[in-house]
């Protein structure tokens, strides 16, 4: 894929390089008035849709790419030509927007990008920055899988649509079994070693329309989307088989017990998890490293 030479100032890496006034190819007006539509949302979805348009609207801009450091974004169709920019380091440091073109960008059109660049990086690196902000208030920071917040939203979205579409989801409720005499005998550091091999166990084992939680401590969810009870046991006896997979937890012998119930008619929240939550206490006090559903 072609580079294009960029048009920096190379005495001034914060700034990007710009014509004098009478040569500037947005008017103050044109400046304004995008800034204004970049200004509208801080949704990245939204803004990345805005910031397409715009390009679209005097580029042959086909989409784009930010790269920021542990994150990145992309929108819009692939291109015959990139072209990529840095954000100035007094707005955001570590950014950059790749931009792909329909065809190789004339001299004109770099310009063009160049200034477009400048009124459009600034609100989506924001953007970046508040999604970032979200996806953290919503993931275990150990597991990176999703909290217990997160959980009751998305059981709460779940019971809705369920409600709605009478379509039918399960519930799987995973508890560690003997976890505690990990912790007491080789530490938490190795404690967090094992539940974070125990959450990618459990992630392996899932479609991409199912999602896992860290409910607390040793104990984890999912809700498994399109679900009938024949399918909600295999996939709580593959997690279970999947942690003989992992030499960490076959070194510490680690098992789990797993409860699991199906939506009803009528099911709130707290029912549909009392259900799930019973068979699996109810396998503690029987015998370990089992399935039961209810």
């Amino acid at each position: 894929m072609d580079q294009l030479a960029p048009l920096y100032n190379s005495t001034n890496k914060d700034r990007f390089f710009h014509f004098g006034e009478s040569r500037r190819l947005l008017s103050d007006s044109d400046m304004l008035t995008i800034l204004q539509r970049m200004l509208s949302t801080l949704n990245i979805d939204k803004l990345a849709d805005i910031a397409l348009t715009v390009l679209g609207e005097r580029l042959t801009v086909t989409g784009f790419e930010i790269h920021a450091p542990e994150q990145g974004y992309a929108a819009g169709l692939a291109g015959v030509y990139h072209r990529q920019l840095e954000a100035p380091h007094h707005i955001e440091p570590h950014i950059s927007i790749s931009y792909r073109f329909a065809h190789r960008p004339s001299n004109h059109e770099q310009r063009l990008l160049h200034e477009l660049h400048d009124c459009i990086v600034a609100p989506l690196a924001h953007a970046m920055g508040h999604a970032r902000l979200a996806t953290m208030a919503t993931k275990d920071h150990l597991t990176g899988l999703g909290n217990r917040a997160s959980f009751d939203d998305a059981l709460h979205r779940l019971i809705s649509h369920a409600k709605r579409n009478n379509n039918r989801f399960g519930l799987v409720v995973l508890d560690m079994d003997r976890f505690k005499a990990i912790n007491d005998e080789y530490g938490h550091q190795e404690g967090d070693k094992v539940l974070i091999n125990v959450a990618r166990a459990i992630s392996d084992c899932l479609r991409d329309t199912d999602f896992a939680f860290r409910f607390g401590g040793d104990e984890f969810c999912c809700l498994i989307e399109q679900a009938d009870q024949k399918s909600m046991l295999c996939i709580a006896q593959r997690i279970r088989r999947a942690m003989e997979s992992y030499p960490l937890l076959v070194k510490h012998r680690v098992s789990c017990s797993i409860g699991v119930s199906l939506y009803r008619e009528g099911d709130s929240s707290e029912s549909l998890f009392e259900r799930a939550d019973l068979a699996l206490y109810q396998l503690k006090e029987a015998h370990y490293n089992s399935v039961e559903s209810a």
